[in-house]
């Protein structure tokens, strides 16, 4: 083994082991396409079926690179993306220029990874603790990996860089790259509508305080059906062909019906063990309504989905843990309600929800995730509610799901189902595809694939569900336990307690503003001082440090109002960054930084007065009479 390539092998095994063998493992291009430039560096030239493309400058490799850097423009952002590694020095230059930034490089062709690893000694930039190397082998590793991104990767920017030679090799690069972009635009999305959406979020959560205290938690279930099978009944289209073999699984299974999924199931005559909402939308209530409470099985619910699903619920609820309603009720004695996973649907969180309960195997149905023969829900679903009144002679229920589908065509992708066919989907189905593959790849149960179609999701077991449940649905399951109602005086004693805890959170809101008026006091002092021109400001740095030690006891307070005053937060954290690229004198500086907290703290206002009404108005929610038909 040439020098080069030992001494860069084992550098880059001390970070990404698993790489560095496929590397190891992987043939070379031939060395004959290396050149030498007048510089005394190398280039590299493939011959492929492409024909002959360079890797770089003929005369000046390194050159080439500062010069990608020189159209880089001195704006603040965090993590460097980069098109391809060459041989390297792109990713050098970079990682020379900001030594402190995050680099994530792109390439998928090992055999061009291992010929630059032969070629230079690149292990000193190898030990670099910020780069990383994605080398995907199939559609989804980036996803996976894009998947994994903080929260800090997205709010405060990337900027991406691409070698020349990618245009030449698209044919390799583009699938790779476009799944970047497509996956990145989902989780900047999702980062966006959850910041967008905060307030949203916890207005519902203030509004389910009642239903949250008052309902049984998820840790109550964790593992009490270990290896009673779980099936996870989605709304896809072939759930219709498949019902009257659900029939044959009731009392041997945990039958977890999405809410989309429940009222078709209800109709079909199956009994389903449980259902659950995420939806943050109000119109979600209409997977509930009429449904009776003899009719209704345990509903597992997260705490932040629309208060109007939980008023139109007349059967039993559980949720599992918020981390707002923790630390607003921490002191309630209600108890820890468990945690599981965060999904994307209501379908990822049945999965976490069966999980939770230990079920083994977890038995897919009705999760097509992509539109058979342009049908694109399962009839008796809500949709066709809405598509009922233009329906007629000339506008048929088949008439509008080819409306739907051709609608949103620009969106579409084709994909191939657990057979091998071409199935049409979409990006938001892909995007749901592909967080159920790194779900069910890490998964410790069996999971089953009998939808009899629908798109692979990489399950252990693909058979229909009747094979699946002659095969694992063998014998009577005791699931009394789902369907156990909490006792009223315990309901009841839950609720007051958690009234209690928020009146006290009143008490210390108050405390919080008077220590935020108290900073803001100081503040301005700082701020007048610094117009005057004076730097001495070590006193008011001293009081700022007494008002926060005196306040640290309401930590957890100052995170549940960070909730309200996310984009107050980015706003501060975008300003701290233009700040730190400006420089400036520091009387300059100083100014800067007052305005910057003044702002943030105006903003720890609002969300404090906003945090108290709505406190407030779940205090009078809870203090209201029950409507009839609600659950005793």
């Amino acid at each position: 083994m040439q020098e080069p390539l030992r001494a860069n092998l084992a550098a880059l095994a001390a970070r990404q082991p698993e790489l560095a063998a496929r590397i190891a493992a992987a043939e070379p291009w031939p060395l004959s396409g290396l050149a030498t430039a007048p510089t005394g560096d190398v280039s590299y030239c493939l011959r492929g079926p492409e024909g002959e493309v360079w890797l770089h400058s003929r005369f000046d490799p390194r050159a080439e690179a500062k010069g990608a850097l020189a159209e880089i423009p001195p704006e603040s952002f965090e993590r460097i993306v980069i098109g391809g590694f060459g041989l390297g020095y792109l990713p050098q230059a970079l990682a020379e220029r900001w030594p402190a930034r995050p680099l994530l490089v792109l390439d998928p062709d090992l055999r061009l990874l291992r010929a630059a690893l032969e070629c230079r000694d690149l292990s000193r930039m190898l030990c670099h603790p910020m780069l990383e190397i994605a080398a995907p082998s199939a559609k989804g590793d980036l996803a996976e990996r894009v998947g994994r991104f903080e929260h800090a990767d997205l709010v405060r920017g990337f900027r991406y860089v691409r070698h020349l030679y990618l245009k030449r090799r698209a044919a390799l690069y583009e699938p790779y790259l476009d799944e970047f972009a497509d996956v990145l635009r989902l989780r900047s999305m999702q980062i966006t509508s959850g910041m967008s959406g905060s307030r949203t979020t916890i207005a519902n959560v203030l509004a389910n305080v009642g239903t949250f205290a008052a309902s049984r938690g998820i840790a109550e279930f964790a593992g009490r059906f270990a290896g009673v099978p779980g099936i996870l009944v989605g709304a896809g289209p072939s759930l219709t062909r498949n019902m009257q073999a659900l029939k044959q699984a009731q009392g041997r299974a945990v039958i977890f019906a999405v809410s989309t999924a429940l009222k078709p199931v209800l109709d079909a005559g199956i009994q389903p063990t449980c259902t659950g909402v995420v939806d943050y939308h109000p119109d979600s209530a209409r997977y509930f309504t009429g449904i009776s409470a003899q009719q209704a099985p345990l509903l597992f619910g997260d705490p932040r989905a629309n208060p109007a699903v939980y008023a139109a619920w007349q059967g039993e609820t559980a949720t599992n843990a918020e981390t707002y309603l923790q630390a607003l009720l921490h002191d309630a004695g209600i108890g820890d309600h468990g945690s599981i996973p965060e999904g994307n649907t209501v379908a990822h969180h049945a999965f976490f929800v069966l999980q939770a309960l230990g079920c083994n195997p977890i038995i897919l149905v009705g999760m097509d995730l992509g539109y058979p023969s342009y049908i694109t829900h399962v009839p008796r679903t809500a949709i066709y509610d809405e598509w009922q009144a233009g329906t007629g002679p000339f506008s048929t229920f088949e008439n509008q799901e080819m409306h739907f589908v051709m609608r949103y065509r620009r969106n579409g992708r084709r994909w191939q189902d657990v057979h091998g066919n071409t199935i049409w989907s979409d990006r938001m189905m892909e995007a749901y595809a592909i967080e159920f593959r790194r779900v069910i790849r890490a998964a410790p149960q069996r999971v089953v694939h009998a939808v009899e179609g629908g798109v692979d999701l990489g399950c252990h077991e693909v058979c229909t569900l009747a094979e699946a449940i002659q095969r694992y649905c063998t014998r009577p399951a005791a699931l009394d336990e789902l369907t156990r109602p909490l006792p009223e005086c315990e309901r009841a004693s839950r609720l007051l307690r958690a009234a209690e805890a928020l009146q006290r959170r009143l008490h210390e809101l108050d405390e919080f503003r008077e220590v935020q008026r108290d900073c803001m006091r100081t503040l301005r002092a700082a701020g007048k001082r610094l117009l005057r021109g004076e730097l001495y400001l070590d006193d008011l740095r001293a009081k700022l440090q007494r008002l926060e030690d005196g306040s640290r006891h309401l930590e957890f307070l100052r995170e549940a109002l960070l909730r309200f005053a996310a984009a107050d937060a980015v706003v501060r954290l975008r300003r701290e960054m233009e700040a730190q690229a400006k420089g400036g004198e520091q009387i300059v500086q100083y100014r800067r930084l007052v305005e910057r907290e003044t702002d943030y703290l105006r903003g720890m206002e609002r969300a404090a007065d906003d945090l108290r009404a709505r406190i407030e108005q779940a205090l009078r929610a809870m203090q209201a009479p029950a409507p009839a038909g609600a659950p005793a």
